[in-house]
């Protein structure tokens, strides 16, 4: 059975509860966990509470070397890791690789990052004086024992603990909006710095002067990587009129060959979705189009027959004719279903992409540098891609606006949330 790690510390929950883990390919237990309760959160905090200040005296060269260190060891387990992670997920193996790989750099960029934390000489109007800006951490980040806690158990119990501790500091939740509402609630109430990650709902814009070919094959992995499950993914397709038939017809190609499967298989190409709740969210969402005038070009059921019949599977899915009051238009769609829409211009285009609640990415497909400039500049997202897959950078920051969330993660920025300038003051005397 798997541990929650406080302290250093192999553990059980005070509780002696647990819940299965089930994989979505097959149904079957993959491992039971912790059933963490606020005991174990606030054991957890007052162990990285204490870790923190021998964690402040480590010189910023040696943190970047236990972060390097921790991504060798992941590359060493890699394998194991991605297999647990597709057992655990119902991605497939490729993608689990991909994820693994994407930690590893992560974990390389802010080693690199760690000494160059800077801060600033201002001068000041008073002589004789001189001010510093400093930077200090807010708490701990990892490394010393106790400075990484593991407390697994329902969000409601180990996540409101956490929110409502005094003593946690600062907030960093992906989810949905929803939740995402709560956090916010709460730990403004309790004056906590917070980063929140939530729903999306992004637009890929392709217009006729693109590289159709390019641009059909990144909608495939855009949209179905994962089985859709990605805050990232592409949401809503939007295709310039007079090149909608042809694209569409294409990406039925590539869809019809996708073998839908065990993540552990190495013929599938996408996976399960997590949980069965989330495959009947998806049905709703595509009945409900339907029910509006839309049409299934492609998929639009679950994936049946033989062992398929066991896990969570469903077909990837291609709609048009979508309305815009329709739920797959207005709604975030965690699954392999993705709608498309029509335009005339660039202008209506990304006045449609506009029209969602949601800001975290955006696309557009064009040989035009003034047409990519205009969706740069008009799209409201905090991230816009030009003929390029939705992918987040470590390099750069990444998060939305509007109803996606606040504040970013990936690049200097996000280290930046981490951290409190300390304002010197100086007197020479």
């Amino acid at each position: 059975m798997a541990k929650m790690l406080i302290g250093g510390e192999l553990v059980d929950s005070v509780s002696g509860q647990t819940y299965e883990v089930r994989n979505p390919a097959t149904g079957e237990v993959v491992d039971k966990v912790p059933k963490g309760t606020a005991k174990d959160v606030e054991q957890a905090i007052g162990v990285a509470e204490s870790a923190f200040k021998e964690w402040s005296d480590v010189t910023p060269e040696d943190r970047g070397k236990m972060l390097l260190n921790a991504g060798e060891l992941i590359k060493q387990k890699s394998n194991e890791i991605a297999q647990l992670l597709t057992q655990e997920q119902g991605k497939t193996f490729f993608e689990a690789g991909l994820e693994i790989h994407h930690l590893v750099h992560g974990l390389e960029f802010y080693a690199g990052l760690a000494s160059k934390v800077r801060g600033a000489h201002v001068p000041l109007p008073q002589k004789g004086a001189y001010g510093m800006v400093i930077r200090q951490p807010i708490g701990v980040c990892g490394g010393t024992k106790g400075a990484v806690n593991v407390v697994t158990g329902p969000g409601s119990t180990v996540g409101e603990e956490l929110l409502k501790n005094p003593r946690t500091r600062r907030i960093a939740f992906t989810g949905s909006t929803e939740i995402g509402r709560h956090v916010m609630e709460v730990a403004g109430r309790e004056i906590k710095r917070i980063t929140l990650e939530l729903g999306g709902s992004d637009p890929m814009i392709v217009m006729d002067d693109a590289n159709l070919d390019l641009a059909v094959k990144m909608a495939d992995i855009g949209r179905f990587f994962n089985c859709g499950q990605m805050c990232l993914g592409v949401k809503r397709l939007f295709l310039q009129e007079s090149i909608a038939e042809s694209f569409i017809g294409n990406l039925v190609e590539i869809l019809k060959k996708k073998t839908v499967g065990n993540g552990m298989s190495k013929e599938a190409r996408m996976g399960p979705i997590h949980l069965d709740s989330q495959r009947k969210e998806i049905e709703e969402q595509v009945e409900d189009a339907k029910a509006r005038g839309a049409k299934v070009v492609f998929g639009g059921e679950r994936a049946k027959g033989g062992d398929l019949d066991k896990g969570f599977f469903y077909l990837p899915t291609l709609l048009s004719n979508v309305p815009d009051d329709a739920k797959v238009s207005v709604e975030e769609t965690f699954g392999p279903v993705l709608p498309v829409f029509t335009f005339k211009s660039l202008d209506e285009a990304i006045a449609k992409a506009n029209s969602s609640i949601y800001g975290l990415g955006s696309s557009i497909w064009t040989r035009s540098l003034l047409h990519a400039n205009k969706a740069i500049d008009k799209l409201q997202a905090g991230n816009v891609w030009v003929n390029s897959l939705h992918y987040g950078y470590d390099e750069l920051p990444f998060g939305g606006v509007k109803a996606s969330g606040v504040g970013r993660e990936h690049g200097p920025e996000a280290l930046d949330y981490y951290l409190e300038p300390k304002g010197v003051v100086i007197v020479n005397a």
